[in-house]
């Protein structure tokens, strides 16, 4: 079966889905294996959009069509692929998450290491205000959530920022693309952290899955110390964020040098959610050693 046939099964299911084109399905009937080709394309594109969300689209082929897929083989075309690309090093960051969180994921080839040098940036300012950003944007919904809920946490606040980078931060060491990359919302309870991931009324991509898994994979290597901060008495920035707060930065640090979170908890919060990703999906995301053991459990809520 190839992307049309795939893409008539899952319109079966929810009317008018249509597969991503940067992406090449191939399903072999007899073994029950589906093989995904990302194309370079695919390999470059926004997780957020649904072009480059390979994760979401395993998981919901392989979650709605289990009668007819028992393992999904990822594969991609290294030719040409320029291995200093921030896009190129994050999708391989992915790649090794993915491999590692379902026994059902496979790949025909070797993928690239996780570096062991990789540090994440800190923020150096506060956020904007509610009245800065344009109405009905998430910003301003980010900002009204926050408001709303902050008596049900010790500290919650939102744009966390979270690009890597190798080994010291620059322009010039980018391991993830850009500098604005950062969790939607976070919030500390106890010993329990919080990752939303918030759209807006008329957004409800697939590729949501692809994003808080990603941010997730990243705050638990951080937590575990896998990724780091630049120490405060050898970064400027990080000492500055630390005394300001910026975000509540100061509140997140301590938690990460002290290792007093004990679970994490990531959450899509929107207004009206893709029909494919149902209670059943989300329990199939949950399903897996990995997120049992390091205490990581997905859910879903109306904003």
């Amino acid at each position: 079966m190839k992307n049309k046939d795939l893409e008539k099964l899952l319109q079966s299911k929810v009317p008018g889905t249509k597969l991503t084109t940067l992406i090449v399905f191939d399903l072999d009937t007899e073994s029950k294996n589906l093989v995904m080709t990302i194309t370079k394309q695919g390999m470059e594109s926004n997780m957020q959009k649904d072009d480059g969300a390979f994760e979401s689209w395993a998981i919901i082929l392989k979650y709605h069509l289990s009668k007819y897929i028992t393992t999904v083989t990822l594969n991609w075309n290294n030719e040409n692929i320029d291995i200093s690309n921030p896009h190129i090093t994050q999708f391989y960051y992915r790649i090794n998450k993915f491999l590692q969180t379902y026994s059902w994921v496979k790949t025909t080839m070797e993928v690239p290491t996780i570096p062991s040098v990789l540090l994440c940036h800190c923020p150096t300012k506060e956020c904007a205000k509610k009245e800065e950003y344009p109405k009905g944007s998430e910003g301003e919904l980010e900002c009204e959530y926050v408001e709303r809920h902050k008596g049900e946490y010790d500290y919650i606040d939102h744009q966390l920022p979270i690009g890597l980078f190798y080994g010291v931060i620059s322009k010039d060491t980018h391991y993830s693309p850009g500098n604005k990359s950062a969790i939607d919302i976070w919030a500390i309870n106890k010993n329990d952290l919080f990752l939303f991931e918030l759209k807006k009324p008329n957004n409800k991509p697939l590729g949501i899955i692809s994003e808080i898994m990603y941010y997730t994979n990243v705050m638990n290597d951080l937590l575990s110390h896998s990724i780091n901060f630049e120490r405060p008495d050898e970064s400027l920035n990080v000492s500055k964020a630390i005394e300001k707060n910026y975000r509540n930065f100061g509140v997140f640090y301590e938690a990460y040098a002290n290792g007093s979170i004990r679970s994490i908890k990531a959450v899509l919060l929107t207004c009206g959610i893709h029909p494919l990703i149902t209670k059943g999906l989300l329990d199939f995301v949950n399903d897996s050693p990995r997120w049992n053991y390091l205490n990581i459990i997905f859910s879903s809520r109306i904003v």
